[in-house]
């Protein structure tokens, strides 16, 4: 649990700090006054952040206080806070067609950095089946990423989805799946939410090289991308970087 320190040299009535807000693209907001509330179990924000980044609302809530409840949307977004504390992923798609069953049918988020040290390595060590669902085309149909974070794929026999499984050991935020290869399917779903894959490949810090998806194209072959999709010989080396669901 995060420890948040300021220190104000008299007695004070309100604790404000200045914050940044990101949206699921990217987009930030600089708050110069931001109010804590220690009882509060939500973060609000204005209609102004919510225009200035355009943000969609996920679902419909509630607010309750001293002065009785009304509803409100619920948006998703970063808020960083400046205490040192080091984000460890970013919001690249919201939306329950994730390809991820409840509770991580919300969205998806990208690691900060890419896994296996930033080195590159091989989808699978053999050009041989995995036994996955073949995508045939870049038309591609829902599949879950975590449904591969299993004992034979958290394995030397698959580099790319061990090192995702992995990230560098960065752990999870609280109510988030586990590290895992997106699909293609959930990568074109990042993808569109920016406007294109270099677009995401710039928001999130990734390279410009080839990054490996999750999705089998055939037996010799599986999907990549840089600023589109290719099948690729799964035993050539392509950057890896993780994805989470919530």
């Amino acid at each position: 649990m995060p420890t948040y320190k300021k220190e104000y040299p008299t007695l004070v009535e309100d604790i404000l700090t200045d914050c940044d807000i990101y949206s699921a693209d990217g987009h930030k907001f600089h708050a110069d006054r931001a109010l804590w509330d220690t009882g509060a179990d939500t973060t609000i924000i204005s209609s102004r952040i919510v225009k200035e980044l355009n943000l969609q609302p996920y679902k419909a809530g509630g607010i309750s206080g001293i002065g009785g409840a009304t509803g409100s949307n619920v948006y998703l977004v970063h808020v960083l806070t400046p205490t040192g504390v080091t984000a460890v992923a970013m919001i690249a798609y919201v939306g329950s067609d994730n390809g991820e069953a409840s509770p991580y049918n919300h969205g998806l988020a990208l690691a900060t950095s890419d896994a296996n040290g930033g080195n590159t390595c091989q989808w699978k060590t053999s050009q041989s089946s995995a036994g996955h669902t073949t995508q045939n085309n870049s038309s591609f149909t829902s599949e879950s990423g975590l449904q591969y974070n299993d004992a034979t794929h958290n394995s030397d026999t698959y580099p790319a989805f061990k090192a995702a499984i992995a990230n560098n050991g960065t752990a999870v935020p609280t109510g988030c799946s586990a590290w895992s290869l997106a699909s293609a399917y959930q990568w074109s779903k990042m993808g569109n939410a920016a406007g294109g894959l270099s677009t995401l490949k710039t928001n999130a810090g990734m390279q410009s090289s080839m990054y490996w998806s999750s999705s089998e194209y055939s037996t010799y072959s599986a999907w990549d991308f840089g600023s589109s999709f290719y099948s690729e010989n799964k035993t050539y080396n392509d950057r890896v970087r993780s994805c989470l669901a919530f």
